[in-house]
């Protein structure tokens, strides 16, 4: 092998080295707070009922969240800042990760919305809505830290 082979083959693993990593994505809080979601509360919660069928935009919602009704579950001193979401555009939701449940943009009787994350210090909130038409509507409140673990999480919701 001379030299210029070498250098050749250095250069070429550079290249694809950093093509590889431009194509990492870290997964947004929303995404986070969705997988966790699902593949966690969403099974202890819900795991009577049959479900198996939900509707889903397949993006957050450009939506403020209500934060005050969860002041009982975290920190009260968390929650007196300004509630405000200045990123209220939608972004896009892998349903991918999530076995056993199929999402569908038409609707059905159960829904799921998931509003943008709000930053707090060094933690985000992301509030997820499930609700059954004419039944229930039940909201968790996602608390993720900055290395991207949901660290703890709450319930509240309203009987129709």
């Amino acid at each position: 092998m001379t030299i210029k082979n070498i250098s050749h083959k250095m250069i070429l693993g550079l290249v694809l080295s950093s093509f590889i990593n431009l194509n990492a994505q870290v997964d947004s809080n929303e995404q986070i707070a969705f997988d966790y979601f699902f593949n966690q509360i969403f099974l202890k919660e819900y795991s009577k009922e049959n479900i198996y069928k939900i509707n889903f935009k397949f993006k957050t919602e450009p939506s403020f969240s209500y934060f005050n009704y969860f002041k009982p579950c975290f920190d009260e001193q968390e929650f007196t800042f300004e509630l405000n979401n200045p990123n209220s555009s939608s972004i896009p939701i892998n349903i991918n990760r999530v076995k056993k449940i199929k999402f569908k943009k038409h609707i059905t009787k159960f829904r799921v919305y998931v509003l943008r994350a709000t930053k707090f210090q060094n933690n985000y909130f992301v509030l997820i809505e499930f609700s059954k038409k004419r039944e229930f509507t039940d909201a968790y409140l996602l608390k993720i830290n900055s290395q991207g673990d949901v660290i703890n999480w709450c319930k509240t919701g309203v009987v129709w």
